[in-house]
């Protein structure tokens, strides 16, 4: 799995990525049944399966002090996407400039 940290890395060379957008801390069977659609509509569009996360998670830059704790580790978050079977991972360091950006 090719794995992309956002603004730091190259732009990865996915070809017609099929994204699922999230912070997916833990994945359960919702996360997995999302996944799984996101493996198949791929596959259908001759695509690349991928994840966008954000690093760290939002509220533990938005509301330190109302942050749920984590249950997953970045690391870990990594090695469950591979097992998902997705492609690629695209992480996106969370900042408060980023939770500006408009959703275009």
């Amino acid at each position: 799995m090719q794995v992309a940290y956002f603004p730091d890395s190259p732009r990865p060379n996915w070809l017609q990525p099929v994204a699922a957008l999230g912070n997916f801390d833990g994945l359960h069977r919702g996360h997995m049944k999302l996944l799984d659609k996101v493996r198949r509509q791929a596959g259908e569009r001759s695509g690349t399966p991928v994840a966008v996360i954000f690093d760290p998670h939002p509220p533990r830059v938005l509301r330190p002090e109302k942050a749920p704790p984590l249950l997953m580790t970045l690391d870990q978050k990594i090695e469950a996407f591979d097992r998902a079977g997705l492609q690629g991972l695209a992480i996106v360091r969370f900042t408060p400039e980023v939770s500006q950006w408009e959703p275009e």
